[in-house]
């Protein structure tokens, strides 16, 4: 009876676990989901949008995941089919593009364990059978032969209702726009042969009087020493970098006397090489040391941007005094000393400072690597590579803009970099401001259809069926001329 109601237990145990159990077949394991479903009729039109989230699946290498989304009536006579999209790993997304080199859109890259969603936008004519028809995403995953290894059916939303009509066409048509899902083009940056990068900073370490021993628990040196690791470590223990030199600057601030400045600011410039070499072992051949002595430059610099009393004073003296010990005198004496007390206290510590700076070089990094790292060292990337990564996510994506707006953030003046932020913004109508910006870009096929995008969206649409005409050697071109089709 105990073996029987054991038995019992087990048989229950495993059909539960069975059902818990996310779908799983050869090459696909997870389970999708959907997000933002939406489905209205626009006057003569349908309008589809939805997200597909794939944060929950992995796929093996060579597995190719479909999605096919469609309208079917309740009775299932009628049915309307939108364009697929495909999901694949890598190596299988190559595959897929050698053997279909003309498909748009392109593949989607999937990379296991990243939260990802890819934008539905679809457009279809209206009939009177889509007012009882159901959305639904039919999901079939192949191996790398086409054989089918698994598929499921999705419905989103039930049916297709048209909204309420207005009292008169004219109100209508002024409340109406019309839905496009455009496709941008955009430029290819050219890939660097040798990544060099360098990244400088700055200490001000508190010293003794005239001393040059750098002593960690003395003033704010306990701060400084962990900027100085913070931004050290990131450069000089990242195994993806070649540290090729690294430059130290010292400065003092200009009192007391000249050649005793010098001395100070070279020998604590050293002591904090000091610090590098043991801290990080370093070799002594990586250092170009500089001891600069008294900063009357960056003191010049600071007065002229304060609003302090006797400013133009101070900066006549520092101008029109050559000798160093005379100009201290006069600075000393004007004005009863009260302006010279003033820099001594905030100004004078502000110029006593080290400033160093690593010369170091990043190795090339593939499309998934330089996935993940754009989150943590984006400033290890190539253009080229942030390319990548933008490309890796589907159009319109929130992905593939903030991988683009990296790129803006750190290649700002680089005129490729400036056009694909722009592209992505492309997603809905232009400020005057950005319009003129892309019109001033070079002409080219990607800036064409680029601003036949712009037009269409400003409702000039025989001037954006003119561009998409000229560059209709581009899949983003021809399937922007279909949108356009849809109004006629």
């Amino acid at each position: 009876m105990n073996f029987m109601n054991t038995r019992k237990r087990i048989f229950w145990f495993l059909l539960v676990l069975l059902v818990a159990t996310p779908f799983f077949a050869q090459g696909f394991r997870g389970r999708l989901s959907f997000a933002k479903s939406e489905v209205k009729r626009v006057k003569d039109s349908v309008h589809v949008r939805f997200e597909a989230v794939l944060d929950g699946i992995d796929l093996d290498s060579k597995a190719l995941l479909t999605l096919t989304p469609q309208l079917v009536d309740k009775e299932g006579q009628n049915s309307y089919r939108f364009p697929d999209v495909k999901v694949a790993r890598r190596q299988r997304s190559i595959v897929w593009q050698r053997q279909n080199p003309n498909a748009a859109p392109s593949i989607v890259l999937r990379m296991n364990g990243m939260r990802q969603t890819v934008d539905f936008t679809y457009a279809a004519p209206y009939s009177a059978w889509m007012n009882k028809a159901a959305l639904e995403v039919r999901q079939t995953v192949s191996g790398c032969a086409d054989c089918l290894l698994a598929e499921e059916t999705f419905i989103l939303k039930p049916a297709v209702y048209a909204p309420k009509m207005q009292d008169s066409e004219s109100q209508h048509s002024q409340r109406w726009q019309p839905q496009f899902h455009f496709r941008a083009c955009y430029q290819v940056p050219e890939q660097e042969a040798v990544k060099v990068r360098t990244a400088k900073f700055m200490a001000r370490f508190t010293f003794h009087r005239n001393r040059t021993e750098l002593l960690q628990t003395l003033g704010n040196n306990e701060d400084e020493f962990r900027r100085v690791d913070s931004v050290a470590q990131r450069i000089l223990l990242n195994p993806d970098v070649k540290v090729q030199n690294v430059t130290i600057d010292g400065y003092a601030s200009p009192e007391g006397e000249f050649t005793n400045n010098q001395r100070l600011a070279y020998q604590r410039a050293m002591a904090f090489v000091n610090y590098l070499q043991y801290r990080y072992g370093l070799r002594t051949e990586m250092f170009a040391v500089a001891g600069h002595g008294e900063d009357w430059k960056g003191l010049q610099k600071m007065i002229s941007a304060s609003n302090m009393n006797y400013r133009q004073e101070i900066l006549d003296i520092i101008n029109y005094t050559p000798s160093h010990s005379a100009r201290k005198m006069l600075l000393k004496e004007l004005a009863g000393g009260y302006p010279y007390r003033y820099m001594l206290n905030m100004i004078y510590p502000q110029l006593r400072r080290t400033e160093y700076q690593f010369t170091y070089q990043v190795r090339s990094f593939g499309a998934e690597e330089a996935i993940r790292r754009i989150k943590t060292y984006p400033e290890m990337l190539s253009l080229n590579e942030m390319y990548l990564v933008a490309k890796y996510y589907p159009e319109g994506s929130e992905e593939r803009k903030e991988a683009l707006k990296t790129a803006a953030l750190y290649y700002p003046e680089n005129p490729v970099s400036r056009f694909n932020s722009l592209a992505a913004r492309l997603v809905r109508p232009l400020s005057d401001e950005e319009a003129n910006l892309l019109i001033s870009f070079p002409a080219s096929p990607e800036q064409i259809n680029n601003l036949g995008i712009h037009y269409a969206w400003k409702g000039e649409y025989d001037k954006a069926k003119a561009c998409f005409e000229k560059v209709s050697h581009l899949p983003e071109a021809r399937h922007n001329l279909a949108e356009i089709l849809k109004m006629e």
